[in-house]
């Protein structure tokens, strides 16, 4: 089966449009100041189900959404449509590397993207050439000082997900810069817990409960604070 086809076949659907503190999108989040990103023409490069789209949507904003996975699509759709934000956000079945998309954005969300594509060079000029004047990417990459990584945890993991490259950080910003994009911010917002809790296949039920509960996710992030010295995951913006 098809590697991100079978990564989506088992996905539930969405009950609820996530909050502030959801933890499995919190570092995103974090990033998405609705104070500068409400109300925008806005792309999401990998959407997958479409949580972001449905989150940005319900705050004003016009959102496409592509992702490669027939499943992932078809979810997102339901979701628009069981959530009323169906005139808000539109959802593609499409492989971004090889699409024509019209018009320019104000935000374009690039988040666990490019360590997936062959050509990830030619994807950042696509992006580029798709942001409006002072518009926001917002980038998010594996990096190779990850922990487990480091000790050699996560290749498994890695093969499964297809994942064809982590990034060092100083290089993964070079590689931005020479893209003529010009960088706003840099924040490290994976340490080893969220690294741990989001490459194994057994603790998706703790990952449920801090979903849900505040407390529960500022614990956890309070947590993954702390061991920030063994960091794992770039945003860049």
């Amino acid at each position: 089966m098809f590697l991100y086809e079978k990564y989506h076949l088992n996905r539930k659907l969405e009950k609820r449009v996530i909050n502030d503190t959801d933890y499995t999108h919190r570092p995103l989040l974090s990033m998405l100041d609705i104070k500068y990103f409400k109300d925008k023409k806005v792309l999401d490069i990998g959407c997958g189900t479409g949580t972001i789209c449905l989150y940005l949507a319900s705050k004003g904003s016009s959102v496409l959404g592509v992702d490669i996975s027939r499943n992932a699509i078809k979810l997102a759709n339901i979701n628009s449509r069981n959530l009323g934000l169906v005139d808000k956000v539109k959802f593609l079945l499409a492989d971004f590397t090889k699409m024509q998309i019209n018009g320019k954005y104000e935000l374009i969300v690039c988040s666990e993207l490019l360590e997936h594509v062959k050509d990830h060079k030619a994807v950042l000029g696509k992006i580029y050439k798709l942001l409006k004047k002072n518009g926001h990417v917002i980038f998010s990459v594996p990096l190779d000082s990850s922990f487990l990584y480091r000790y050699k945890f996560l290749d498994k993991f890695d093969e499964e997900a297809g994942h064809l490259r982590r990034y060092n950080q100083a290089e993964f910003i070079q590689l931005i810069k020479n893209t003529k994009f010009n960088i706003v911010d840099v924040k490290k917002n994976q340490g080893v817990l969220r690294d741990y809790l989001f490459t194994s296949t057994t603790e998706s039920k703790i990952v449920a409960l801090a979903n849900r509960f505040k407390f529960f996710s500022d614990l956890l992030t309070s947590v993954d604070k702390w061991l920030f010295f063994l960091e794992y995951r770039t945003w860049l913006l």
